[in-house]
């Protein structure tokens, strides 16, 4: 099980680290997350200037050394304890992935001027958002909880982000009679791209700890 293969590595000090910086980058992208979103929705910008000393310490708090530290790892490790160390390069790679995108979208976030009015389409941007938050909820669920059930179960429910994320930009790209105007068409383009990377990032998460079983 995940949370096993997780304790062959207590030993080792640098495993240590790399998982707390792992969980702390998680629950630290989760939060940043939120804030865009609120940011983002919000009339103004006057909820995200509120969360700017927050965003700050955010962006700067995952160390992207973590990926060279797993792969010296997986290089020092021998035997039983390999896969444990490759299972760790594969987590803190792809923790650092999801948080490029969610600076990505925090950095969306901070630029506008307004939030976004998206129309016909806004029902549809909400659930893209909400799928993307529930994954951040399960991820967190089974790596900083260590509970390898719930990985196991999120992996076998159908993923719609993707989809919807493209259904967004198609309509924004065919339909000309959209609520928005074309910088905010553009914007919301690249707030549908980034929700999609973070889902996949989230899901593949999930992946490599339901894989474990």
């Amino acid at each position: 099980m995940f949370s096993e293969m997780m304790n062959r590595l207590g030993h080792d000090a640098a495993a240590t680290d790399l998982l707390n910086a792992t969980k702390q980058g998680l629950g630290e992208a989760q939060e940043l997350f939120e804030a865009s979103l609120e940011a983002i929705a919000a009339t103004g910008r006057v909820v995200w200037d509120r969360q700017l000393e927050q965003k700050a310490t955010l962006l700067e708090s995952y160390s992207e050394n973590s990926g060279p530290q797993s792969l010296d790892l997986v290089l020092a490790s021998s035997g039983d304890s390999l896969t444990a160390a490759v299972l760790f390069h594969n987590l803190c790679r792809e923790t650092e992935l999801l948080f490029d995108n969610v600076r990505n979208l925090a950095g969306l976030a901070s630029s506008l001027p307004t939030g976004i009015q998206a129309g016909s389409l806004e029902p549809t941007r909400e659930r893209v958002e909400q799928g993307v938050s529930k994954r951040f909820a399960q991820v967190v669920d089974a790596i900083v909880e260590g509970q390898d059930t719930v990985a196991e179960k999120a992996i076998r429910e159908p993923d719609p982000i993707p989809e919807r994320c493209y259904s967004i930009i198609g309509d924004l790209v065919s339909n000309r009679e959209k609520a928005l105007s074309p910088a905010g068409a553009v914007v919301l383009a690249f707030h549908a791209r980034f929700l999609e990377r973070i889902g996949a990032h989230l899901r593949r998460l999930l992946e490599l700890v339901a894989a474990q079983q």
